[in-house]
């Protein structure tokens, strides 16, 4: 029986190191190349048939949503509520990867048409409508900002006032895109995280990224915080329940 069993572990002593050194052996380059280009393949196919996909679910949500405002409106809420229900189903499968907020990805600064290097703004900037006439351009960007606008019933603009004296106004401030008005806010008060409803719904051709002008119309002005700073603005995204 001895003999035997050292026959066996003889046996797998000679054989296990080939075993491992065959699991271990590199594939030659033009093999693994080979490999490399199809798993390049794969990826790439199958991001593009989840874009299809989901730009083809993203249509159908806009007609569901106006068969939905069709039904109710005539009182059949029976099929009404059937129609909510893929309503939900497909915008789970939209939304599960999207974000309910954006922060800032870029700024720029103006004084009047002539912008400002950045190294030259700390941690605040000053808007206002007199003779400087401070602006700042905050641009957001994703790639599926489209989708995410699409989706959502609410876009809301928020950014904070700076905490210095004087930081406070009693003017306007003004959101515009692409030289349309989508939102504003009467007055601001220093500390403050200031919520503006955005209309980008009026602005057509956004993509992966949208740009947003700041501008207020009181001499006095507003100090807006920015550079990443906390508080710096942010676009946030919600849906009607």
């Amino acid at each position: 029986m001895k003999t035997i069993q050292y026959s066996i572990l003889i046996t797998v002593m000679v054989i296990l190191p080939s075993w491992v050194t065959a699991q271990t052996t590199k594939l030659p380059v033009e093999s693994e190349t080979l490999i490399k280009r199809l798993k390049e393949y794969e990826l790439k196919e199958l991001q593009r048939a989840k874009y299809l996909i989901d730009r083809k679910r993203a249509e159908v949500l806009v007609i569901l949503k106006k068969h939905l405002r069709v039904r109710t409106k005539n009182g059949d809420l029976d099929k009404a509520l059937a129609i909510r229900k893929e309503i939900k189903k497909l915008e789970l499968l939209l939304g599960a990867e999207l974000p309910t907020s954006l922060l800032v990805s870029n700024e720029k600064y103006y004084h009047g048409e002539k912008g400002v290097r950045s190294s030259r703004v700390k941690d605040v900037f000053v808007l206002d409508g007199d003779q400087d006439k401070g602006r700042m351009l905050v641009e957001f960007k994703h790639d599926n900002l489209r989708r995410m606008i699409e989706m959502n019933d609410s876009i809301e603009l928020h950014i904070g006032v700076s905490h210095n004296e004087f930081s406070d106004t009693g003017g306007a401030i003004s959101v515009s895109c692409n030289g349309k008005i989508v939102g504003s806010k009467k007055g601001a008060k220093r500390g403050e995280v200031i919520v503006i409803p955005l209309d980008i719904w009026k602005v057509v051709g956004v993509r992966d990224s949208l740009s947003i002008l700041l501008e207020c119309s009181s001499n006095d002005g507003v100090t807006l915080i920015c550079k990443g700073n906390k508080n710096s603005a942010v676009l946030v995204f919600s849906k009607k329940e």
